[in-house]
């Protein structure tokens, strides 16, 4: 028999994100040798604030809603690196273009899930130069193997970023609190993402590099 707590639909979401998290903790472990520490050995950095949802009797918090509806107002209009105000909007991950009421609509509607009793605000930065394309695929990949998949967040890298350090904010509602050991693991997968990604990169260049070799021997070849 399956556990309780993972009954019905919402439950084997609730499992899928689960077995997805045990495997970061894992990986993490491994990576570590199953040693615990309080540094940060890793590229990747993590902050994060949380507020409760919930009041003991189960009421949602508008204040702690307010909050954070006021701190993705803030993510989303912060300046450039020239000083000049501008809108930035939400992503997820499916979407790129979230306006600001959709992000609002997000939040209103994750606060009421009973589910919803953590409220965390997070930074992730990857520690290594990306353009805004770049740290939204991988602050993507980071958070889903992490079992993260409803969020909102907001990039901050390439022209208009206002400092040269890419990172992202991302805003969630969670039934369980995050421990030591879940920054520990999202850190190290954080760094595995990274490296992922520019392997990628660079195996693509090196794809067009000979794409363009050929083409420039085939009219070498034509031309004689």
């Amino acid at each position: 028999m399956g556990r309780p707590e993972f009954e019905g639909v919402s439950g084997r979401v609730m499992q899928h994100a689960s077995v997805r998290l045990s495997g970061a903790r894992r990986m993490a472990s491994v990576r570590s040798n199953g040693r615990s520490s309080s540094g940060t050995s890793t590229r990747t950095v993590v902050k994060t604030k949380f507020s409760f949802v919930r009041t003991k009797g189960g009421k949602v918090r508008s204040g702690s809603v307010q909050k954070a509806k006021d701190a993705a107002q803030y993510y989303g209009h912060r300046p450039d690196k020239d000083g000049v105000r501008q809108y930035r909007e939400g992503f997820n991950a499916g979407r790129e273009d979230l306006s600001k009421h959709e992000v609002a609509r997000f939040i209103e509607e994750e606060a009421r899930k009973p589910e919803s009793v953590y409220a965390y605000r997070m930074i992730m930065s990857p520690g290594a130069p990306m353009n805004e394309q770049q740290v939204k695929d991988w602050a993507r990949s980071t958070l889903e193997r992490h079992g993260i998949s409803q969020y909102v967040a907001f990039a901050h890298a390439g022209e208009h970023a206002h400092t040269e350090h890419a990172h992202v904010h991302v805003m969630f509602m969670r039934q369980e609190k995050l421990e030591r050991d879940d920054f520990k693991a999202l850190r190290v997968v954080g760094d595995d993402e990274s490296d992922k990604q520019l392997k990628a990169e660079k195996e693509l260049d090196r794809q067009k590099v000979q794409e363009n070799t050929r083409e420039r021997l085939s009219q070498i070849e034509l031309g004689g």
